[in-house]
């Protein structure tokens, strides 16, 4: 499985951050910030196998980010006790993450 960028997903992203624009502006802003950091990561490694596990961290921080946005009330995402920096050198194969968004 790769991780792509398909139409579905992106439309999904585009509807709700219309929805927020009408409802409230200032988490439509932030809702737009971690859907570009979303797309750019999976439009920028596409192609790459081996990649940062920090990287991918970082990429789940921000999809997390519109998950809790899209639906505040019925999604509860914590990483107590886990400290980013650990992952430095780390190195992972992108196939085995499975992430679709489709």
């Amino acid at each position: 499985m790769r991780s792509q960028l398909t139409p579905h997903f992106l439309f999904n992203c585009l509807n709700s951050l219309g929805v927020l624009i009408e409802e409230d502006p200032a988490t439509a802003r932030r809702y737009n910030q971690h859907m570009a950091r979303v797309c750019r990561h999976l439009i920028g490694h596409q192609a790459r196998d081996l990649v940062p596990l920090a990287e991918e961290w970082a990429f789940f921080e921000a999809y997390a980010a519109l998950a809790r946005l899209r639906f505040p009330a019925a999604l509860n995402l914590t990483t107590r006790g886990f400290e980013p920096g650990a992952l430095a050198g780390f190195l992972i194969y992108r196939e085995r993450l499975g992430w679709q968004f489709m």
